[in-house]
């Protein structure tokens, strides 16, 4: 599991599978999805010091759709945190004067 992409492909889009009954429900319904944080997003570490590592995610298709859906929306979300332990205060917010460095990692 801690490849990048395999807890999504075999976790995450098993569970996901339940969009039929999301779709039988009503028809217009939307599904949103996401990956697992760790290990897609790796912190900085070392020599990449400020840069963490985003990875592909382990969906090939959003679950239960096709590629270009209009019924499913990946929520892919970030914590500009991850990137190093210096960029956040100890509320876990970054603190003031990381916002480019966070900014240019999303």
């Amino acid at each position: 599991m801690l490849w990048p992409g395999n807890y999504d492909k075999k976790e995450l889009t098993p569970l996901y599978e339940i969009f039929a009954k999301y779709k039988k429900a009503d028809d217009r319904n939307i599904m949103m999805f996401e990956p697992g944080q760790f290990p897609d997003e790796l912190p900085a570490i070392g020599l990449i010091a400020n840069e963490g590592i985003v990875n592909h995610v382990g969906f090939s298709t959003p679950p239960g759709g096709q590629i270009g859906s209009s019924k499913h929306v990946l929520n892919d979300h970030h914590y500009c945190c991850q990137l190093s332990p210096s960029i956040c205060a100890e509320n876990g917010e970054p603190q003031k004067g990381t916002e480019e460095t966070c900014y240019k990692w999303a």
